[in-house]
């Protein structure tokens, strides 16, 4: 007798779920997406790599193909954050390397760098029309459009060392203790491509209004410096997205 009511309100529920859903082919919506993003990188240079947290914000179109397919194209404003870090005790005296357990180097290196990210989208969608479930597949360009860089690069000379470096390219050395250099520029690639995947959720307020959540996993192919020798991707770059979506069509 439980079973047999157990699978009666399981019936109701399919059929009122049903019931509840209606076409959706056609449909356009406006889309306003941004979240919260977790980056970095892995850089044989500098071994001690920071993940940040950036965060991704912009506006979207999206049409359905049918009741569970939907294609969506957005223009994102993208900023991702990662610090490297490195310590060095190879120094250079007269173009010949110098090797001390005693003196060494210290690079810390923090960056925020700006992307304009254009994704390009296909979504499975199921549920009613007041909840559903979607998994969206992206291909993404970013355009590289400028990054802050801050942190120092400085070294400690030892006493024992600093009259190695008396007659050096680099006489400020003889003097021992920390000295404080300019901390290299490094350029970054002018581009980046990828994957994403998101599994989220949309809720909607009313006929014409809805939420959804998704986190994202991505894979990016490019590269992030502009050097083709120091070939490093974006081994991090997670997405937790809250959307909302209005409908104009």
């Amino acid at each position: 007798m439980k079973k047999l009511i157990s699978i009666g309100i399981l019936l109701i529920t399919c059929l009122t779920l049903s019931s509840q859903t209606t076409s959706r082919k056609g449909i356009m919506n406006f889309v306003f997406e941004g979240g919260v993003q977790f980056t970095g990188i892995d850089d044989v240079y500098l071994p001690v790599s920071n993940g940040g947290t950036g965060y991704i914000f912009g506006p979207g179109i999206e049409y359905y193909v049918n009741d569970k397919l939907k294609i969506r194209g957005a223009l994102m404003f993208d900023n991702r954050k990662f610090s490297l870090e490195g310590t060095y005790t190879n120094l250079y005296i007269n173009d010949s390397t110098f090797t001390s357990s005693n003196s060494y180097g210290q690079i810390v290196q923090n960056y925020s760098v700006n992307y304009l990210t254009i994704p390009l989208s296909i979504i499975y969608i199921k549920g009613t029309n007041k909840f559903r479930v979607f998994i969206k597949g992206t291909y993404y360009l970013s355009v590289y459009l400028n990054n802050t860089q801050t942190g120092y690069d400085e070294v400690y000379i030892a006493p024992q060392d600093a009259n190695l470096f008396i007659d050096s390219y680099l006489p400020e050395f003889a003097t021992p203790g920390m000295h404080q250099l300019d901390p290299s520029k490094q350029k970054l690639s002018s581009s980046d491509a990828g994957v994403n995947m998101f599994f989220g959720v949309e809720y909607s307020i009313n006929e014409k209004l809805a939420l959804s959540l998704a986190p994202c996993f991505s894979y990016s192919f490019g590269n992030v410096w502009n050097d083709p020798k120091r070939d490093v991707n974006w081994s991090t770059l997670y997405q937790i997205n809250l959307g909302i979506l209005y409908q104009i069509k």
